[in-house]
């Protein structure tokens, strides 16, 4: 199933809204702005499911941080494979990518947070 996360944010919190494709074509996206945002949240983010579900059968989206053999990796679309990947930040100049399978996800993946939760936490401190 195609599905999206919404995620909102005012700067304190986030606000964060799941849709399927055709939620979206059918402007339900759009409807629910008008009812379910605050005034004061703005979109931050718009991330795919990746179709994959990790060992607590938590649905992965782009841009969750997962751990995966007591590393944390981050969940990124790569362009120029047309894939999504989980990719080991090792230092500036070297990033390792690990193309996201089911096996890997299912038996090995956690979701424990995802990157807006993380820099929202870094603006409180």
């Amino acid at each position: 199933m195609i599905k999206f996360r919404y995620i909102y944010s005012n700067g304190k919190g986030i606000k964060v809204f799941f849709y399927t494709l055709v939620e979206v074509e059918n402007f339900v996206v759009y409807d629910d702005l008008m009812q379910k945002v605050p005034d004061g949240f703005k979109l931050i983010s718009r991330d795919r499911f990746t179709g994959l579900k990790d060992i607590n059968k938590t649905d992965i989206f782009e841009r969750d941080i997962t751990k995966f053999n007591n590393k944390s990796l981050l969940i990124e679309f790569r362009d120029t494979h047309a894939c999504f990947s989980a990719v080991e930040k090792v230092n500036g100049a070297l990033d390792l990518h690990y193309n996201l399978r089911k096996d890997m996800a299912e038996n090995r993946l956690e979701v424990v947070s995802n990157t807006h939760i993380e820099m929202l936490r870094v603006e409180r401190e």
